[in-house]
């Protein structure tokens, strides 16, 4: 949450003021929990690097090595070296396979980064509206499913995209990607979250699927008990077993592709459309 680490970061920043008093010719400036220190001196650069290591370490934080290095390009070094990635990479005129796999290589360099998000959230507004990709689905599915396997905080996104592909393809082909994104996820842990977003996905498409996700047996088990109760008092746990949250009246209306303002929490800027 912003507010605690607010809390904590700016104790923090209240405790390397009074460390730094003595030291001249600086500035540092701190968007949550990024740090950016201007100097013309490396050795102050160093002592302040120094003093913001040994604040966290009390607060039981430390600094990310592989993220903390010494620029003299202060243009270059004040973009986030995913954005500027992004940036240098961007091209008119791409496929949208080529599109797509410029985003995965982006989330092989930088993965779960905010500027994967964006890349894969331009994507997706570039093909939403489309009635054919005119290139191969599989092909664009294997790329999307790869980046969504390495990279948890695509789900979302990944599944809306997801979603209007498979509403380019006939059911024999939404069947057939669907075992395959399925026997893909089974290999690895604790993926209730994507399970819901697939669910999503395939609603309308493809409801033969049994997910493992207790929330998404719920939609067919009404009575189905998602969380343990017993230790609640009976008034209070009928209330939680008998208040369906499943609203069958929205999934009716719901479209087969999943829409921007499902997954898109905030205003999308098109700074990433090609």
């Amino acid at each position: 949450m912003d507010l605690i680490a607010e809390m904590i970061l700016g104790y923090a920043d209240l405790e390397l003021s009074k460390q730094i008093k003595r030291l001249t010719n600086f500035k540092i400036i701190r968007y949550r929990d990024d740090y950016r220190i201007f100097t013309n001196n490396p050795q102050t650069a160093e002592q302040i690097v120094k003093h913001i290591t040994e604040i966290l370490v009390d607060l039981g934080l430390c600094l990310n090595g592989q993220k903390t290095l010494f620029s003299s390009n202060v243009i270059e070094s004040s973009i986030k070296p995913d954005k500027l990635f992004w940036l240098k990479s961007k091209r008119s005129n791409k496929s949208f396979q080529e599109h797509l796999f410029l985003s995965h290589c982006l989330s092989k360099y930088f993965p779960n980064s905010g500027t994967l998000i964006k890349a894969l959230n331009s994507f997706f507004e570039r093909i939403k509206n489309i009635d054919d990709t005119y290139s191969n689905i599989r092909v664009l599915v294997s790329i999307l499913i790869d980046i969504a396997y390495k990279n948890p905080r695509t789900y979302p996104i990944a599944s809306a995209i997801l979603s209007k592909f498979l509403a380019l393809c006939n059911t024999e082909e939404i069947g057939y990607l669907t075992n395959l994104t399925m026997k893909k996820f089974d290999k690895i842990p604790n993926t209730g979250h994507l399970q819901i977003w697939l669910q999503r996905a395939l609603l309308k498409s493809d409801t033969t699927i049994n997910f493992e996700e207790k929330l998404c047996k719920k939609i067919d088990n009404p009575n189905l008990e998602v969380w343990n109760c017993e230790w609640l008092n009976p008034n209070l746990r009928n209330i939680i077993n008998n208040t369906s949250f499943i609203d069958a009246g929205i999934i009716e209306e719901m479209s087969d592709t999943i829409d921007s303002s499902e997954v898109q929490l905030f205003e999308t800027r098109n700074n990433y459309t090609y």
